[in-house]
């Protein structure tokens, strides 16, 4: 895999982003440059289809390009996998192997009532507020959390993987609307946490908050709601999930949450906290969810 990263003109099929980088723009060329310099970093480690299907998939080849640019640039040393093995392998100084799967999720079908609804263009001058369609981006995010879990389950039936090793699923939601919206907590965590809606009780003649907290989520069923159609869960990294990823204690977590930023160990402390579930009524008290 000698060529550029960019080796061919557009074609009608291609990704409106493989397109858009191509256009004879000083932006544009600088971009190019860009990805053809971590396209010659990540060229030996790339699988044998990953350049033939950049220009139709352009955001997932491209997450998979970033992340193990990233971990080079890091200093960590990634090896050549075979094509039906994860993303990338760290091979720690003990010896022990850090696996990397990365998945880009997107919107969904347009006609899939699951799927998040595209943004819409608004003329100049124009405002317009909408509810967040904060299910269907969990869906979208769950979604692709779920199918590498399944991916990774075959992989250790196939001896590629062990069940001790690490194994980290990098999702990247830029292609999902409304995804990088400000929620507190943060969508991704609503997504692999039991976080639901957040609700305050206010004494209604003294108009005092006199309890707050969020609602227990464990799932999110698809639409159509269907009596036999499972709920897709949100608790990947919770305590009370089955899914058998190793890592998923709560040190475990936490000393991977302690090297990140003070406003990621905050979330991870606020999610881990017990979170109330919903108080029935009481006299002189009422319910607001938020």
């Amino acid at each position: 895999m000698n060529k550029r990263l960019f080796h061919r003109p557009a074609r009608h099929d291609d990704n409106p982003e493989y397109k858009a980088l191509l256009e004879e723009h000083p932006i544009h060329s600088q971009l190019r440059e860009h990805l053809e310099a971590m396209w010659s970093q990540f060229r030996h480690l790339a699988s044998d289809h990953c350049q033939s299907e950049f220009p139709r998939q352009t955001h997932r080849r491209f997450w998979e390009m970033y992340l193990c640019a990233a971990l080079l640039d890091s200093g960590l040393c990634l090896e050549e996998l075979p094509d039906d093995s994860p993303d990338a392998r760290i091979r720690l100084p003990s010896g022990k192997s850090v696996w990397l799967e990365a998945i880009a999720a997107d919107a969904g079908e347009i006609d899939n009532p699951n799927s998040v609804p595209p943004l819409s263009e608004l003329p100049p001058g124009v405002v317009k507020v909408i509810a967040l369609p904060e299910e269907q981006i969990l869906l979208r995010i769950t979604s692709a959390i779920a199918s590498k879990i399944k991916q990774r389950a075959k992989r250790i039936q196939r001896n590629i993987v062990t069940n001790e090793d690490p194994y980290i699923i990098a999702v990247n939601a830029g292609n999902v609307p409304y995804a990088m919206a400000s929620r507190e907590p943060p969508i991704v965590l609503r997504a692999i946490f039991p976080i639901g809606h957040q609700y305050f009780t206010l004494n209604r003649f003294s108009h005092d908050i006199t309890d707050s907290g969020w609602t227990f989520r464990s799932g999110i069923i698809k639409k159509p709601k269907i009596i036999a159609s499972p709920a897709l869960p949100t608790s990947a990294c919770s305590g009370a999930s089955r899914a058998p990823i190793p890592g998923q204690a709560e040190q475990g977590f936490r000393s991977k949450v302690s090297s990140c930023s003070g406003d990621a160990e905050q979330a991870f402390r606020a999610c881990r906290a017990p979170i109330p579930v919903k108080p029935s009524r009481h006299s002189g008290e009422a319910e607001h969810p938020r």
